[in-house]
């Protein structure tokens, strides 16, 4: 095994971001998800205001990103709550 093969394994198996964890993933997502759609909400407005459709687009589909990743985010401690049932 490659020294730089195992750096990446080492890295990824040491990474103390709570993966196994459902809760904290899903208050993860959901802290994204809220700013992904103020964020959109932000740039869709700013689109609309500088009469920009590409701005408004892109602000559009943050702003739907968001409210995806708020919903996984539901799921997932959902599912936790579950898990520890």
């Amino acid at each position: 095994m490659s020294d730089d093969r195992w750096n990446d394994n080492y890295d990824r198996d040491n990474d103390n971001d709570n993966d196994n964890d459902l809760g904290a993933k899903g208050d993860k997502n959901t802290l994204k998800g809220k700013a992904n759609e103020a964020a959109g909400k932000v740039r869709e407005k700013a689109g609309d205001v500088l009469n920009n459709d590409e701005m408004q687009r892109r602000g559009a589909e943050q702003n739907i990103k968001g409210h995806m990743e708020e919903g996984l985010g539901d799921v997932e401690r959902k599912a936790d709550d579950a898990l520890d049932s």
